[in-house]
């Protein structure tokens, strides 16, 4: 038994691979008493029995770039390069510096689905759509920070055009989002736990382990068909997660050491 929930399979298919999905997320993993839902979509039932995240931490992830635009320079096109995407747009011909960080946080707003503010001389031309997250701007930079479901910077970001440059300053802090393996990493179709993480909870109460959710921190559990899930069945053996044994004792820890999931091949 191995779920996806329509939100899941709509991000893999139009968005992004599986792995990039959870890894600029803040995942964490459900494990659960009782009845199994019918599926990943449908409302939790049961009861929670653990949470786990990178090594039981405490604290959500963060994520923060402050990008200065050193020169605003003339006419040209603006690069936005994050995680393999790019978005552009065309200044006016003379911005401040002031004005290229305002049309900067606006357009990542927008591409973000966190605002669809615009501001003269600058237009949203292309670009992806981010995990959510925050743009602070004012006259001599802009932040952006990771909230909520998180995400992680890990590309450049890059500016086109005469005269125009960044200098990019990036902060990063542990994060309790669960990550797997890079694609070079692992064999052909697999997508398997980070070996560096730890992956464990302290068990919230007692019960026999049933079933199991990956999601993205802030999920609700309600009935949803965009909440990007993966449901799957919970055993000692021949199950989507197996662990030495599916009795939980409240209080007690509990640390997953393997963790893969398997495309089918067909």
């Amino acid at each position: 038994m191995n779920y996806e929930s329509t939100g899941l399979r709509q991000a893999k298919t139009v968005t992004s691979c599986e792995r990039d999905i959870w890894n600029r997320g803040c995942a964490i993993l459900k494990i659960f008493s009782g009845t199994i839902p019918a599926s990943a979509d449908a409302a939790e039932t049961g009861t929670l029995l653990n949470t786990i995240k990178n090594d039981d931490a405490a604290a959500k992830v963060k994520r923060k770039l402050t990008i200065t635009p050193v020169t605003s320079g003339t006419t040209g096109t603006w690069t936005f390069a994050h995680n393999g995407v790019t978005a552009t747009w065309t200044d006016d011909g003379s911005p401040s510096v002031a004005e290229v960080c305002a049309g900067m946080v606006a357009m990542i707003k927008a591409l973000t689905g966190e605002a669809n503010a615009t501001t003269p001389n600058f237009a949203v031309t292309a670009g992806p759509t981010y995990h959510s997250v925050d743009a602070v701007n004012n006259t001599t930079n802009f932040t952006i920070e990771a909230h909520t479901a998180g995400i992680n910077f890990d590309a450049a970001f890059s500016a086109t055009g005469a005269g125009n440059s960044f200098t990019v300053d990036e902060t990063t802090e542990d994060a309790y989002g669960l990550q797997f393996e890079a694609a070079a990493d692992v064999a052909l179709g697999v997508m398997e736990k980070l070996a560096t993480q730890t992956w464990k909870g302290t068990n919230v109460a007692s019960g026999v382990a049933s079933h199991a959710r990956l999601v993205l921190d802030g999920d609700t559990g309600t009935l949803s068909t965009s909440a990007v899930r993966r449901q799957f069945g919970v055993s000692t053996a021949n199950s989507e997660l197996n662990l030495p044994t599916v009795q939980f004792d409240s209080g007690s820890k509990q640390e997953i050491s393997t963790f893969t999931v398997t495309a089918p091949a067909s």
